[in-house]
């Protein structure tokens, strides 16, 4: 009989990441990784502390970073995306083996190398950010192992980043 082991638990995900907007519409696809600890409150709701990082290639913010417009800014065209925050999940089990699992996160995002604004000044280092995103897991047979997919969003409010990141998941319930 299978049954559902819940607590603490570590996960970690390995994926890519592509950010929308900027100046070209897209970034190139890069690698995205993230570090979970959570803990399970129930069958259904759980509750996350994460880090995340992420690359933009190829796709500045603003003409101002654009090095091909020689617009006197930071020229950052690449610059990476480190997430540190929280998120609360929940879970819908069509079957005892699998798991569909909706979140919403908040925190905040550091901006590696500072990107320059519209008006040619510069970005903050550190800015909050939100985002949300959808995991389909299968919880195996060894004890305490799932594994899955997950693709989430996140919007870095100011300077509006947008990025979306695909990845697999495996978490490990101690």
């Amino acid at each position: 009989v299978f049954v559902l082991d819940r607590g603490f638990y570590f996960a970690s995900d390995l994926g890519i990441l592509i950010n929308v907007g900027g100046t070209r519409g897209n970034s190139n696809v890069q690698p995205f990784m993230s570090t979970v600890l959570g803990y399970d409150l129930d069958d259904i709701f759980s509750g996350e502390v994460y880090f995340a990082q992420g690359y933009v290639s190829q796709n500045p913010l603003t003409s101002n970073d654009d090095p091909a417009s020689g617009s006197g800014g930071n020229m950052t065209a690449d610059y990476s995306l480190t997430n540190v925050g929280v998120s609360g999940i929940a879970a819908w089990r069509p079957t005892a083996r699998f798991a569909i699992e909706g979140n919403v996160a908040g925190g905040i995002t550091r901006l590696n190398p500072v990107l320059t604004a519209v008006n040619l000044g510069n970005e903050p280092a550190w800015a909050p950010h939100v985002g949300g995103g959808l995991d389909l897991k299968y919880l195996t047979l060894l004890t305490d192992f799932s594994a899955g997919l997950s693709v989430n969003g996140f919007l870095v409010i100011q300077p509006q980043i947008i990025a979306v990141s695909a990845a697999a998941v495996v978490r490990y319930t101690f």
